[in-house]
């Protein structure tokens, strides 16, 4: 089995075993195992989809699955700012936000859509691995360099509104990089120029989920709340989030410096 094609049934496979767990357990990790497993499942999808081949139906899947990512989004998101707030030890926020109702509002609309969802990650299942199986070395590598110039471009010209852009590229990259034969590997990445993009990857990541928080707390408009004690955890709440955000910020621009690194020659 060529490496796009292994890939291809591992992951999708994956992400229909992460739903079925879910399903028959509500675990939160299965949402977070779906949601990898999805993401690199649309990777497989965009890759396919640029080769021209059976065009309209990848495209349908695309935005199918697209939908059940979103879906999944919305539990993830609940759960790990439910989570956030605990650690934290903000209960009067959390008292007073909806999260617990919006986790199970979406949680129930997500259980509603469960057999279409199934439907939909079983036909992905199919299509990527019927598929990856006539796309040749050669493409995964054309497309993996377009990829990496890409990536190679963003961080050339970098604007801080442009980190979560940079990451889903990079993340991309680096899921192609799985889908290419040995020899071809190094003609794309070193394992010093890949372990550098998930380092930098995942910091972006924390900046953004950090970011995210700072929205949501500012949206729910805990500072309008009648009780001074609420207004008090809410100042305490984002004195701390500033911080985290300017201490991942740092961290990101600090591994920016870097960014020559990807352009030595292989």
């Amino acid at each position: 089995m060529n490496p796009l094609k292994a890939y291809a049934v591992e992951q999708t496979a994956l992400a229909i075993q992460a739903l079925d767990l879910f399903l028959q357990s509500g675990k939160e990790e299965a949402v977070h195992e779906l949601r990898v497993s999805l993401k690199k499942s649309r990777a497989l999808l965009d890759f396919l989809e640029k080769q021209k081949k059976h065009e309209k139906k990848i495209i349908k899947l695309q935005k199918q699955v697209r939908e059940v990512f979103k879906q999944a989004g919305l539990i993830r998101v609940s759960q790990l700012r439910i989570k956030w707030m605990k650690s934290n030890r903000y209960r009067l926020l959390l008292q007073n936000a909806s999260l617990a109702t919006d986790l199970n509002d979406y949680t129930t609309d997500f259980l509603s859509k469960a057999r279409r969802n199934k439907n939909v990650l079983t036909a992905t299942h199919k299509t990527v691995a019927k598929e990856s199986e006539h796309a040749s070395s050669v493409q995964v590598l054309s497309y993996a360099k377009k990829l990496k110039a890409k990536v190679e471009r963003l961080i050339n010209n970098l604007q801080q509104s442009q980190w979560h852009h940079l990451r889903k590229n990079i993340k991309r990259l680096m899921y192609a990089y799985h889908w290419l034969l040995e020899k071809d590997k190094l003609k794309i990445l070193t394992l010093r120029q890949y372990n550098f993009l998930d380092q930098l990857q995942s910091s972006i990541g924390q900046w953004h989920d950090a970011e995210d928080m700072k929205t949501w707390i500012s949206e729910a408009q805990f500072f309008l709340n009648s009780d001074e004690k609420v207004k008090q955890q809410f100042n305490k709440c984002w004195i701390k989030l500033i911080a985290e955000i300017s201490n991942k910020e740092k961290a990101v621009e600090a591994l920016l410096k870097n960014k020559k690194l990807l352009n030595q020659k292989q």
